[in-house]
Order: C-alpha cells, then structure tokens, then sequence
C-alpha cells in the first residue's frame, strides 16, 4: 500500500497540531 505525499503531509499535521495544542492546553 503506498501513503500519498499529502496524506503523509496532512497525517504529521495533524499529530504535530494536536501535540502541540495539548502542551499549550496543559501549560
């Protein structure tokens, strides 16, 4: 099965947004 460059774009988006907006809701 091959990941598309904007599926995998969109996935790391995703978890590094979500990371991130976690820190900032914990902080």
């Amino acid at each position: 099965m091959v990941i598309s460059v904007v599926e995998k774009i969109m996935f790391t988006w995703l978890r590094d947004t979500r990371q991130s907006f976690i820190l900032a809701y914990r902080h």
